[in-house]
């Protein structure tokens, strides 16, 4: 028996998953590592993911977006491991995707916020017939001591069906219920390093978060993984928190297509800038960065000024031929891109 045989039982509904087809043809082909923008950003710069204690004691990670109150309860032996999982919509992706005001992070379950979530996904056959490579069948973010296994028939025996569950759990008795949770974190890890030879795909979620993680790669001379940057969809993210999907650039305006879910109190209505803008737990700001070709920068609102919405249209009031523009939500990059009107003539 080898890993290549179950994964293909996985994929073929022999072994059965309850996943609907499109999922079930996806998932099971990939380990999945999830990460914020930044993180990810280093991590292709490096070529390289590193474990939590590697990452600290080298000054990698940027954004932390793993919960302190799970991390706390955490085998100290899986901080020295690289954490990687089955699938994608995990229930603490759920806790953590997208960009929420503060008041809403510290009220959540987790307490943890991945503003631009990126996945790497690594060819899991792969992956599994790698050295030093070990999995386990739950979350190892938890206090007991899960036993990890590195063999094909350790791996056929897996519960598959708890895993890559992905339906209601409304049913279950609470105990069921934390029991699949816990399947549903079940990890393929590496100590201290994992090189990016396995990877195949880097999943993001709009079409403005890929503009924004390729002009990032491009700033710091990195152009080789542009063709494998793709759009994905809700078999990935779950897409249902504040979040910009698309931007379109021109000589007279900006157009920002987003997706919001409370980035500010109902009781705001329909104002322009924050109403209570000493309250900064409560609302997401929004800042807009312009940089023409001369070096001239200017930002949008002024300083004093707190803007709580994700504005759909900013107008110039001269037009702007060549420009790069940076959007910021509470200070976290949401956005980069640039415009020179030759983009627009036709020759």
């Amino acid at each position: 028996m080898d890993y290549q045989t179950t994964i293909n039982k996985l994929l073929d509904g022999v072994i059965p998953i309850n996943l609907n087809p499109l999922k079930r043809k996806y998932w099971p082909r990939f380990a999945f590592h999830f990460t914020d923008i930044e993180n990810a950003i280093e991590i292709l710069k490096l070529g390289f993911i590193c474990s939590r204690n590697y990452a600290r004691n080298h000054n990698i990670m940027i954004n932390d977006n793993a919960s302190e109150k799970v991390l706390n309860n955490t085998n100290p032996r899986v901080k020295d491991m690289v954490r990687l999982y089955f699938r994608p919509r995990t229930p603490t992706q759920y806790y953590n995707e997208g960009f929420q005001t503060k008041r809403s992070r510290n009220n959540s379950e987790f307490s943890a916020n991945c503003p631009v979530p990126i996945f790497f996904l690594f060819d899991l056959n792969k992956l599994l017939i790698s050295s030093g490579v070990k999995f386990s069948d739950r979350s190892l973010a938890l206090s007991e001591n899960v036993p990890l296994m590195d063999t094909p028939e350790e791996f056929s025996k897996l519960p598959f069906n708890d895993i890559y569950h992905d339906s209601g759990l409304g049913d279950m008795s609470s105990e069921r219920k934390t029991e699949v949770k816990h399947h549903k974190h079940a990890e393929i890890v590496k100590r201290d390093i994992l090189h990016l030879d396995y990877l195949k795909w880097i999943y993001v979620r709009s079409v403005a978060e890929k503009e924004t993680l390729i002009n990032l790669l491009h700033d710091a001379g990195i152009y080789k993984y542009d063709k494998i940057i793709t759009v994905s969809d809700e078999t990935t993210f779950y897409m249902d928190r504040n979040y910009i999907k698309r931007v379109v650039l021109g000589e007279n305006d900006i157009k920002i297509d987003s997706s919001v879910k409370d980035p500010y109190p109902k009781e705001w209505g329909d104002s322009q800038y924050a109403v209570n803008p000493e309250n900064t737990e409560d609302f997401l700001e929004f800042k807009l960065k312009l940089t023409q070709s001369n070096g001239n920068t200017y930002y949008w609102p002024k300083s004093k000024e707190k803007k709580a919405l994700l504005q759909d249209r900013v107008g110039f009031i001269n037009p702007q031929s060549d420009y790069k523009l940076e959007i910021y939500i509470d200070d976290h990059i949401a956005y980069k891109g640039a415009y020179n009107v030759g983009d627009d003539l036709p020759f």
